[in-house]
């Protein structure tokens, strides 16, 4: 084998040394974030979403916790999103049979909201439009893109999270009951 001169040694020590550290402070951070809540929405399928705190028009702070015995349809979206526009008339039919069965639908945003966003989905819309600014609230519910539709069955567990478009939810009455 043919002999590396010291300082190229040296170099090679110094490289394999960073590496070793880095990877300890990986598996560190790793077995440091194992305890936190799932953050990604399959994860969070059968089981109580985190509490994310809302506003309201006024800025008031209002928690949400979907209650238990009625379940929740949570859209999120963001009025400047050709996707979320896309998904809107779908969002309204789906939130009117929702709202039929006796389910609390509600908008969430990360915008201010004005006049418009507020009636982003009509005025004779039962979905209630409410603001956010409660970033890792988003990272708890698993929200990584708008729009995403949440659907919270009467036991209070995620049956359905999907981001994207969704043209329809079949069975909503057997997804709340938690019977899909």
């Amino acid at each position: 084998m043919r002999e590396v001169p010291k300082s190229a040694r040296q170099v090679i020590t110094i490289g394999l040394d960073l590496a070793i550290v880095a990877v300890l402070g990986l598996t560190v951070w790793i077995a440091l974030d194992r305890d936190r809540p799932p953050v990604t929405g399959a994860d969070l399928i059968g089981h109580r979403p985190p509490t994310l705190t809302l506003e309201d028009a006024g800025g008031r702070p209002i928690p949400y916790e979907p209650a238990d015995s009625t379940g929740s349809l949570l859209l999120v979206f963001r009025s400047d999103c050709p996707v979320c526009q896309a998904q809107r008339e779908d969002w309204q039919r789906i939130a009117r049979a929702a709202a039929g069965l006796g389910i609390a639908v509600v908008a969430v945003t990360p915008e201010a909201l004005t006049p418009e966003i507020a009636g982003y989905f009509g005025e004779a819309s039962p979905i209630q439009v409410f603001r956010t600014n409660d970033v890792k609230g988003f990272s708890r519910i698993g929200v990584r893109s708008v729009p995403t539709t949440i659907v919270v069955d009467r036991r209070g567990r995620v049956r359905v999270h999907r981001s994207g478009l969704v043209k329809d939810l079949p069975d909503l009455e057997h997804v709340l009951a938690g019977t899909e």
